[in-house]
């Protein structure tokens, strides 16, 4: 997902901050147990690392133009929809006009569970000031404008990490002195690890969400037509 490498461009250009700041340690990580409101301001942070920088629709928007069409040519020429009436053909082709924004909000709806799955885990070695001053941290203009292009640069080229202007490098080395900047220096790995390893844990639980969906809209097109292997997959038996 590039998320990894969106961190460590993060963590490179506020190098220099962290370094003039060394004569001041930086605190070590509390073992004491955090607010409960600490899962929640973790899962803020992949709202706008997620969502606030156009990183879904940057990644998924292309996908779904590439794809449909084919699809749409798959479907017209598969056996069954030469199969069923023309009616059902029609409520088929009206269901895969829908399609993209299904594949939308399923995906919507798993990056919900990344966040929250992420919060938790944040709030193990974070207190719920510096997650919520991370979160802000992104949402500012600078930060958010840099977001976007390493959005778009991983979609195009893959993990490639971007040159931060001028501007958006002295407000990042800013950021880096705050105590939430510093906790991010200190968590950077851990940050960058935690959102990995979830976002590769959920291509398990979505892609039978996404065929379940799939399959039972289109019974619910078919109808009776539907057939019965279809039926199955769909959970419709």
């Amino acid at each position: 997902m590039g998320i990894r490498a969106l961190f460590v461009a993060f963590a490179l250009v506020g190098g220099a901050a962290a370094t003039a700041q060394a004569q001041t340690p930086a605190p070590a990580a509390t073992e004491q147990v955090h607010p409960t409101d600490a899962p929640t301001a973790g899962a803020t942070i992949m709202e706008a690392l997620i969502y606030e920088s156009g990183l879904v629709d940057t990644m998924l928007e292309p996908l779904i133009a590439q794809m449909m069409p084919q699809m749409r040519q798959q479907l017209l020429q598969s056996d069954l929809y030469r199969s069923v009436s023309p009616r059902a053909q029609q409520n088929l082709v009206g269901f895969f006009d829908t399609m993209p924004d299904l594949l939308r909000q399923t995906i919507r709806d798993e990056f919900t569970v990344i966040a929250q799955r992420v919060g938790v885990r944040l709030a193990q070695h974070m207190t719920s000031d510096e997650l919520n001053g991370i979160a802000d941290f992104m949402r500012h203009p600078s930060a958010r404008a840099y977001l976007s292009r390493s959005a778009m640069s991983f979609a195009s080229q893959g993990d490639s990490v971007v040159e931060p202007t001028a501007e958006e490098l002295a407000y990042v080395e800013q950021f880096m002195t705050t105590p939430a900047g510093i906790a991010f220096m200190r968590e950077s790995d851990y940050l960058s690890t935690v959102i990995t390893e979830e976002f590769d844990a959920s291509a398990p639980r979505l892609q039978p969400i996404v065929q379940s969906r799939i399959y039972g809209g289109v019974c619910d097109a078919l109808g009776n037509e539907c057939p019965r292997n279809l039926r199955a997959m769909a959970g419709r038996t």
